[in-house]
Order: structure tokens, then C-alpha cells, then sequence
């Protein structure tokens, strides 16, 4: 926070219900640190008062000071994600009330497990776009799975979100439990991406993406058929000579 010669009155922090203000500790010994805290029946307001300590001398500071920490308790979870909104503004004693663009909105994600890192697994990472030639889609399963702190592993396929970066190359399907080619796409790729996201998490799934080069063009060795060993076509009888057959009698 920049230095200022005039008495801080804030900063203020809004919050709603769920998001409690602890404490709050000054970190310089010039500046001293009060509050109180009001609350609302969907939001609690928080006005933190900062004033010079009686040693303090005007021009001891230079620059940016970190002046407090403050400490935060999130309750009223409702899944195992939730985002919290605490909206700041700072005021001086004696002048006017701060402008909408001196506001700050700080979004806080809140989980209740401790995940490090998510991980797409997929059977194979390659794909041949053989749906360009006969129409049929080519698909790959996916699963998901979160890697806690304490090395926990769990399957989160049911909870991503997912999206294919280009879906001229590859396509992903809405659940996100598998990645697939249906004869529509343009081109192939070498790192192809699909991106998954859980919770505040986020991981991409690299694939490569063969497609077929077309005008397709096929040569044959032997351009003479030959019979199929072991295929035997049943020879019906020829029901037009058996009609003149019994016409004759």
C-alpha cells in the first residue's frame, strides 16, 4: 500500500455469508490496526481502521508498505468447490468517498480436499481418422483421476469439464468420457490438445491425429481376380428355364 499522509478510515471488505473475518495483524510497527465487523443478513461488512503509532514520523516509509494480514474462515460449503467474492475499497479520513474504479473484487476458490494435480488417462494417444473414409466414428475412452497431498487417487470423470481446442482435428463428447473423430474434421495433428478442468484445476490431454490424404488413390498388384479359397457361392437352379420347362409339357 502506498504511503499516505492523511489517517486510513478503510480498507472496507464486503463479503456474504459464509465468509468471516477472523483477525487482522499489522505488520508494521508505524501503523496500528483495528476493526469491526457488521453484519447483514446476506452479507457481513468489515471496517478495518489504520492509523500511525504515537512513534511514527510522517516520511519513515518510501514507496509500498505491507501494513496487515488478514485472516479469513470459509464456511457453508455446498460441494466440493466453491468460489468466494470479497469486494475491497479504501477510504480517507476527510476526503471523498473512493470511485467504482478504486474498487477490487478478490474471487477466492475454496475446496475441501487438498487435490495437487489432475491427470487425463486415456487407452492410446494417437487416433487414425479412418471416419473420413467410411463414415464410422473412432473414439478413445478417458477417464479422470485427482492426486491429493497425502498421495490419495481418486476417480473424478463424473465432475470435469472439457473442451477440444480445435475440433477440425479432434472432438471430445459432452460427458468427457471419451475423445473422437467422426469423418468431419479437416486436418490431423501432431499435439492435438483437449483440455480438462476440475474444481480450480486444469490438464490437457495430448494427442496425435493421423487423417487419410485425399483424393485417395488405389493400386492393385494383380489387377486379375482370383478365386477366394474356401469361399463357396451356392448355385441356385435357374427358375426362368424351370417355368419353360413345365410350360413345354
Amino acid at each position: 500500500m502506498e504511503e499516505n499522509t492523511g489517517e486510513l478510515r478503510g480498507p472496507q471488505v464486503k463479503a456474504k455469508k459464509g465468509v468471516n473475518l477472523l483477525q487482522t495483524r499489522s505488520l508494521s510497527a508505524q501503523w496500528k490496526v483495528d476493526w469491526e465487523v457488521q453484519s447483514g443478513a446476506k452479507h457481513s461488512i468489515s471496517t478495518i481502521q489504520v492509523s500511525r503509532s504515537r512513534s511514527a514520523r510522517p516520511g519513515d516509509t518510501q514507496g509500498s508498505l505491507e501494513l496487515m494480514q488478514l485472516d479469513f474462515e470459509m464456511e457453508n460449503f455446498t460441494s466440493l468447490s466453491v468460489t468466494r467474492r470479497i469486494n475491497w475499497n479504501v477510504d480517507y479520513r476527510g476526503q471523498s468517498p473512493a470511485p467504482e474504479s478504486d474498487k477490487v473484487v478478490t474471487e477466492l476458490t475454496v475446496v475441501q480436499k487438498d487435490i495437487q494435480a489432475i491427470i487425463p488417462i486415456a487407452m492410446d494417444t494417437e487416433i487414425i481418422n479412418t471416419a473420413i473414409l467410411t463414415g464410422r466414428t473412432v473414439a478413445i475412452p478417458v477417464k479422470m483421476v485427482s492426486i491429493e497431498m497425502n498421495g490419495g487417487v481418486n476417480d473424478v470423470s463424473a465432475f470435469v469439464q472439457c473442451k477440444s481446442t480445435n475440433e477440425d482435428i479432434v472432438k471430445v463428447s459432452m460427458n468427457c468420457d471419451y475423445v473422437f473423430v467422426n469423418g468431419k474434421e479437416t486436418r490431423g495433428s501432431m499435439n492435438a490438445r483437449v483440455i480438462f478442468s476440475y474444481e480450480h484445476l486444469s490438464a490437457p490431454l495430448e494427442l496425435t491425429v493421423w487423417v487419410p490424404k485425399l483424393p485417395l488413390l488405389v493400386e492393385l498388384s494383380d489387377y486379375n481376380l482370383s478365386f477366394i479359397k474356401g469361399w463357396r457361392v451356392p448355385i441356385l437352379p435357374d427358375r426362368r428355364s424351370a417355368r419353360t420347362a413345365r410350360g413345354g409339357r
